[in-house]
């Protein structure tokens, strides 16, 4: 768990009381509300948080339906990731839990 903890800092979903900051472009994390740091980061919802009865691109399209992207934004971004999964996984990325393994 140890290794995980900087990550999970950086996405505000532990709490760190140890001395000193943790910036994302300048900013103190906790000066920040933290629907609006992950959104800026790029925190990527997984397992759980994924809905079993929708399509990859749906789930994709969540965040941004929600901060009202336009259909054509949507459309695009979903678009970009699903070609970039489909390229790391014929190139032989393979993900496992939080670990990227690349050829």
């Amino acid at each position: 768990m140890r290794h995980r903890l900087p990550i999970r800092a950086i996405a505000a979903l532990v709490l760190v009381t140890a001395s000193g900051t943790i910036s994302v472009g300048g900013r103190d994390v906790t000066s920040v509300p933290v629907e609006e740091l992950r959104r800026d980061i790029g925190y990527v919802i997984q397992q759980v948080g994924l809905f079993p009865h929708r399509t990859i691109a749906q789930n994709i399209a969540t965040v941004p339906k929600l901060l009202r992207w336009s259909k054509p934004e949507i459309t695009e971004r979903v678009e970009e990731l699903v070609d970039l999964v489909g390229r790391m996984a014929r190139e032989g990325f393979t993900v496992t839990g939080r670990k990227v393994t690349i050829p």
